[in-house]
């Protein structure tokens, strides 16, 4: 739940030789990977900004008093059962987070966790980021990807589904054109079978997934950077830990 104990377990199954997993499942995505893809090959240009949230009526499926509604147990309301696995989704995509403004409110309900929280971010590599978590509302979620050569989107309510991806890119002969995105889609696959498989042969081989210093621990030191940035209003920078 913190960056330190992340990489406490990072290193001792580093040391071990023990491959330590963690369930976000959504690098399993085809469309993820093609975005990854669209990235690294140049059809989006540098990458300039990400937009994301990951929304729903969380905070109604639990009464007063329930363990969830502990703001202890659910620091940021939404950012932690939700926001984290779009947080890593940006940095499968951008990078390191240096950076992070962040806001978070209960507004909902007059008990429990927050329900309303927003961060901006300034990626390492120079790219800017919003990610909004509002678990009082209807189910939606977002992922998109601005570049300079055009942006590539992700998104609909469902998300354990085989996502589809839209794709818009700008035409350098009319830079006026007003395009119409394009709508790829991908053959079905089960994300969470593809993941605890990608998992077993890793093991199996003794090959590591979760390493000291990776991403799995930088976003748990994001999140408490979010969490420090929502009590202070201050924008807090994000360190790892040593």
């Amino acid at each position: 739940m913190d960056a330190a104990s992340a990489q406490r377990a990072a290193q001792a199954c580093a040391q071990a030789g023990v491959t330590l997993g963690v369930g976000y499942n959504w690098r399993f995505q085809p469309a993820l990977q093609a975005i990854r893809r669209l990235i690294d090959d140049g059809t989006l240009g540098r990458v300039l900004h990400m937009e994301g949230n990951f929304c729903g009526p969380s905070v109604y499926r639990f009464p007063e008093g329930h363990w969830r509604q502990d703001r202890d147990e659910s620091p940021a309301g939404g950012m932690t059962g939700r926001g984290v696995h779009v947080v890593d989704a940006m940095l499968y995509l951008a990078g390191p987070v240096e950076r992070v403004t962040a806001q978070s409110f209960r507004l909902a309900q007059s008990f429990g966790m927050d329900d309303t929280t927003s961060m901006l971010f300034r990626f390492a590599g120079g790219a800017t980021g919003y990610l909004g978590t509002v678990i009082a509302t209807a189910e939606t979620w977002r992922l998109q990807v601005f570049g300079s050569e055009g942006w590539a989107e992700v998104g609909d309510v469902e998300h354990l589904t085989t996502w589809d991806l839209r794709l818009c890119r700008i035409d350098r002969s009319d830079i006026t054109a007003k395009r119409q995105p394009e709508v790829i889609t991908f053959e079905k696959r089960g994300t969470e079978r593809a993941e605890l498989e990608h998992f077993a042969r890793q093991a199996m081989a003794r090959q590591p997934l979760v390493m000291p210093g990776g991403d799995a621990v930088h976003n748990a030191a994001l999140l408490e950077a979010i969490l420090s940035s929502a009590r202070t209003g201050e924008a807090v920078a994000v360190v790892n830990p040593g």
